[in-house]
């Protein structure tokens, strides 16, 4: 089970503090969010990738990147335009570092605009927007992760498993699956029926928080309603694991959450070799 961290953006540092935090607690990699506030320009100076680059070579450590929260689900050709620009620049960024993956939301649609067609032609505009990145993601794999079906004042294109799979679809090969365990807990079948839904053969990436089904409120794992015995069944003991990222806010809550998550580990693994 290979264990990593991806911060939220309240955490109070660089993405070099990340690191130094990964390194200090024995995580197995980071995601970094190509996002503000990290990416200010005070707080992203060029030689920072470098070194980035370099400890990831010297203690073997696992890279992604979550790229930028804009629309490439935008019906407006100029917005869409500038979204897919953005996540161009996010990629260079994340070739220079040596990240594996590169997770990419789907597109979304504002609530009280929100049509079927409006959102199926989101679906169509953000595999369109797939298959561009595709061209300039040599060496990162691109992963279109499952949206939180309850965020305030925005329909999305791409929160359940079959809008998911039809956005992959009419992507072409090679994309994988970031998966996004609370967000899936929001959704009437729960995290297994994504799982069942989507198959873990598409998944690369899992951000790992918990929640109680009502809002995504990105709570330590242990704390809410997601079945974590039965999600480790899943991968431990076999070759299929993909990268786990937990995704919380605070330094404790990742420290504990990596904790409750191996202890449980441990236990999955020795009922399943018995």
């Amino acid at each position: 089970m290979r264990l990593g961290i991806a911060p939220s953006r309240s955490f109070p540092g660089t993405w070099e503090d990340i690191l130094n935090f990964a390194l200090q607690e024995g995580f197995s990699g980071v995601e970094f969010k190509y996002e503000l506030p990290f990416i200010l320009p005070e707080r992203f100076p060029q030689g920072m990738l470098n070194r980035l680059a370099g400890a990831r070579v010297e203690h073997g450590l696992v890279y992604g990147i979550h790229g930028p929260y804009v629309n490439i689900g935008s019906p407006l050709p100029y917005r869409w335009r500038a979204a897919v620009d953005e996540h161009l620049r996010a990629l260079e960024v994340a070739q220079r570092i040596g990240a594996g993956t590169y997770t990419i939301h789907p597109g979304f649609v504002e609530s009280k605009y929100a049509t079927g067609e409006l959102l199926a032609r989101g679906r169509e505009l953000t595999a369109r927007a797939l298959r561009e990145l595709t061209k300039c993601s040599e060496g990162v794999t691109l992963c279109l992760e499952n949206q939180n079906p309850r965020e305030g004042g925005k329909a999305k294109c791409a929160a359940r498993p079959n809008e998911l799979l039809e956005v992959l679809a009419a992507a072409g090969g090679g994309i994988k699956v970031t998966w996004d365990v609370g967000h899936a807990n929001l959704l009437p079948g729960g995290v297994l029926g994504f799982a069942r839904e989507v198959g873990l053969d598409k998944v690369a990436v899992m951000h790992l928080h918990d929640n109680r089904g009502d809002e995504d409120s990105h709570d330590t794992p242990g704390n809410g309603t997601v079945p974590w015995k039965e999600l480790l069944s899943l991968f431990v003991n076999t070759d299929r694991s993909p990268m786990l990222y937990l995704e919380l806010r605070a330094e404790e809550d990742l420290s504990r959450g990596r904790d409750f998550l191996e202890r449980l580990a441990r236990k999955v693994q020795a009922n399943l070799i018995r």
